[in-house]
Order: structure tokens, then sequence, then C-alpha cells
């Protein structure tokens, strides 16, 4: 559940009417349904007032329910995007099995990384901070909602946010807006180009790449093929240079792991003849 951050995207007088009660009664019945995880990575980030009390504040007073919450927060959301750091709060089981799968995928958070986000929250410069960062995020949802309405009308409505980084839950409301004929007619001419333009072995090159991604990782977490599959410039073959070699390429991750991987295919109408292949991890070394 991230219901703090619902609250900042929502209607704050209907889910401040709500929020309490709701996140009350999850506690007391979350020990007979399920293991109960509150994420609050935008809790910080609000506008004017603060959001009613998350989980986490709310256990104190139901008995046995940190036994059965894992609470999660983030100090890349609130203080900056390249501090990749996270906590959690949890029963001792449940954190014996979290640090186990942490080591599993990459062993620890950086060294370096964890000892600066320690030395910047000794300062006491974080709540400064945070109060800059608010006002930020705060006059960028107002310009946001401004040009919506400016450029929208009528055609969609939506709720102000009372916090966070993203404005999200947008509704249509007018069909008949000129707005939405424009956007159908882009839809449909962009989805032609692409089905035109589309290279007749991407969904060969897409089956490949998922094999070929498997061997390469030797991971035990499944891999994930983008959906896009790029036509590169045509190679010529080296053992003969009036023919030429058509390259698709593709990307593809494993948890953090980014690969770049390319299939040559002979230029024969009706065939998808391959004629080499590579992969690459997307690395600085």
């Amino acid at each position: 559940m991230t219901s703090t951050t619902e609250f900042l995207k929502s209607s704050a007088q209907t889910v401040r009417r709500l929020h309490t009660v709701t996140e009350s009664h999850v506690l007391a019945l979350a020990d007979v349904l399920i293991d109960c995880v509150a994420g609050d990575p935008y809790g910080e980030l609000y506008f004017g007032h603060p959001p009613p009390p998350g989980m986490l504040a709310l256990s104190d007073s139901i008995p046995g329910s940190r036994d059965w919450l894992a609470h999660f927060g983030s100090l890349s959301k609130v203080l900056s995007p390249g501090l990749r750091i996270g906590w959690v709060i949890a029963p001792p089981t449940l954190l014996a099995n979290a640090t186990m799968c942490k080591q599993f995928s990459d062993a620890h958070t950086s060294n370096l990384t964890q000892a600066i986000a320690a030395h910047y929250l000794t300062l006491g410069r974080m709540d400064g901070a945070l109060n800059v960062v608010r006002k930020t995020y705060a006059e960028r949802a107002r310009v946001m909602a401004e040009c919506r309405r400016q450029e929208f009308g009528d055609a969609i409505e939506f709720n102000q946010p009372h916090g966070g980084i993203s404005q999200e839950k947008v509704m249509t409301r007018n069909f008949a807006h000129p707005l939405f004929a424009a956007l159908a007619a882009l839809l449909l001419t962009s989805s032609a180009t692409h089905a035109a333009s589309a290279h007749p072995c991407t969904a060969d090159a897409t089956s490949r790449a998922a094999k070929l991604l498997a061997l390469q990782a030797e991971s035990d977490q499944p891999g994930t093929i983008a959906k896009t599959v790029t036509t590169l410039k045509p190679v010529r073959n080296p053992a003969n240079s009036k023919q030429k070699f058509d390259v698709l390429a593709i990307s593809g991750h494993v948890y953090k792991a980014e690969y770049r991987m390319r299939f040559v295919y002979a230029q024969i109408p009706g065939q998808c003849a391959l004629v080499g292949q590579e992969i690459l991890a997307f690395t600085g070394l």
C-alpha cells in the first residue's frame, strides 16, 4: 500500500476523511489476511499541510501490528535521485530474508553512497532541503495544472495533487472535444506507419533476444526484453561487397544490468536467415 502517496495525489477532503479509519482497519485485519507492506517514498514531499499519519505511525496504537508490518522509505525521492538508498522497518525474520535477497542481487548498497548520506543527515540540513524541494515541486505542480486547464479545457478532469512528483488520475470528460479527434488521428497514423515500416524479422529477433539474454546473463532472475526493435543501417557482406545484411537492434535487462543485442540477417525475401548476432553489456569500465 502507498496510501500517503495516494493522498498527495488525490482530493484532500475525501482522503483525509477516510484515511485514518481505513488504515487502522487494515492494520487490525492484516494479521488475519496477509502481511502488510507500506511504501512511503513521497510522504515528505507534501504541499501545505502534512498528510495524515501512515501505517507506521498508526501501528503504535495497535498492539502486535509491528509483527507483520513492513515500512519502506527512500532518500532518492526526497533528497537526491543519485542517492539510491532506501530503508525498511520490519520484523526481524523479514529483515533477515530481505538482507539475503539483497545479497543475491548486488551484495550491498554502495558504501560511499551510504557514507555520504549518513554524513549529510548528521549535518541537520534535511528539513531545510525538504522545504526547498516542496516549494519547487509545488510550483511545478501549479504550472502543470494551469497548462492542462489552458490546453485541454473541459476535455479532461484531474485532482490537483497535494504533494509528490507526478500528477496522475487524468479522466476524460468530453470525447467530442477536437483534441481527442486530433489525438485519435495521430495515433492511427503512427500505428499505420509503424506497421508498414516494421522489419519482417522483428518477431524472430525478439524471440532470439530472449534466448541470447538468458544465455549471457546466467542469472536466476528472469530477463526483460524491450518491446521496440530498431532497424539499423545495413552492413556490407565482408565476403561479397555487392551484398548487404539487415541489422536489427534490441535491448534487454536482467535486474539492474542492461544489455544491447544486434541480429544480422541476409536480405532474402520471405526468410529470416540469421548470419550473425552479438550481445554487449551496456556499462562503463
